[in-house]
């Protein structure tokens, strides 16, 4: 993962691994990357709108299968709460795309 950009607009972008269990077998790396595309833009001084996205790479690739993540983040000295929306293609065909609701409490000094 890297991020890149100020205090009131960046972006980030990263690449991983994900585990897969085929047939009863045991978990082990999947074949193919995850790629993870985000950044957020500061819209006032204790809210920003945030994105957060995810190519599952593969020979089966499909855009109406991937998971993109619209949020509003409120934050404040210690807290921020992200509201917000998982949006995948093949399943707002279906109904409602997925609430999103995160929660960060920072211990530490500033």
């Amino acid at each position: 993962m890297g991020t890149f950009g100020e205090e009131d607009a960046s972006f980030t972008a990263g690449l991983g691994l994900g585990y897969t269990r085929a047939g009863g077998a045991d978990f082990e790396f999947a074949d193919h990357p995850i790629i993870m595309l985000g950044g957020n833009v500061r819209l006032s001084n204790g809210l920003a709108f945030v994105t957060e996205n995810w190519l599952i790479t593969g020979s089966n690739f499909d855009l109406a299968e991937q998971p993109f993540a619209v949020a509003l983040r409120f934050f404040g000295e210690h807290i921020a709460v992200d509201a917000g929306l998982i949006l995948i293609g093949e399943l707002l065909d279906e109904g409602l795309p997925i609430p999103l609701l995160s929660f960060v409490y920072n211990f530490g000094s500033n």
